[in-house]
Parts: structure tokens; sequence; C-alpha cells
């Protein structure tokens, strides 16, 4: 099963493998990578799910963009 798994840290009072410097801060992971992705487009729903697809590795074809 082909999935995206969102998770929230807060990275004030969590050791992170990553630089942060600003809140909030979106990383993505692709499948099997230790490597992150830095998000720095939009803030809006539409840019951050086409941004995921595409990174996405797996079929990502069935996420919708609407609520």
């Amino acid at each position: 099963m082909s999935r995206v798994v969102i998770a929230k840290i807060d990275a004030t009072e969590n050791d992170t493998p990553e630089q942060i410097q600003g809140f909030p801060t979106l990383l993505f992971y692709p499948k099997g990578e230790t490597t992150a992705v830095k998000y720095g487009g939009d803030r809006k729903q539409e840019a951050i799910i086409e941004w995921i697809k595409e990174h996405a590795t797996g079929d990502v074809s069935a996420v919708k963009t609407e609520l």
C-alpha cells in the first residue's frame, strides 16, 4: 500500500538531523531516502500537494488536491 506519512515535531524541544532555521519548516523524505527535500514554495494546500507528488517515489495519481 502506497501512502504519505505526515509527522510533526517540535524542533525547539527535539534534536533533528536537519538544520531548522524558521518555522514552519516543511521537509519531505522520499521513500527509502535519508536526505530531505526542503519546501520553499507557496503555503497553499494545492502547492504543497503538488510538491509532494513531484518528489514521491510511488504512484500518487489518486491523491486529490481538494479537501
